[in-house]
């Protein structure tokens, strides 16, 4: 049988693990944006032949999808945080109740 303070110090551990990692992918996000398709199959005519209407719009795309792909990532910082406080709020209280 594994000993109570084995189990409430992986408890505060992940707890601990979830709010840094939450903090840090909500203050730091994506910095790049990797595309999978190749640059040949997106641009079939070569950047200064678009129409200005037609890059307009392609840079009105990628900047939607940058936006959404940091809402995604702060959302699951969000959650992740979220997860962290309530383990470790948890596992305060066996140890408080365990403690009495």
């Amino acid at each position: 049988m594994i000993p109570v303070e084995y189990l409430l110090g992986a408890g505060y551990g992940i707890s601990l693990w979830l709010i840094t990692s939450g903090l840090l992918k909500y203050i730091k996000g994506p910095k790049r944006f990797a595309f999978v398709l190749e640059k040949d199959t997106l641009n079939p005519l070569p950047e200064e032949e678009l129409p200005e209407d037609v890059r307009e719009y392609k840079n009105r795309l990628e900047e939607s999808f940058k936006r959404s792909v940091l809402e995604r990532t702060r959302k699951t910082a969000i959650v992740e945080l979220l997860i962290g406080v309530v383990l470790l709020i948890v596992t305060a209280a066996i140890t408080l109740a365990l403690a009495t």
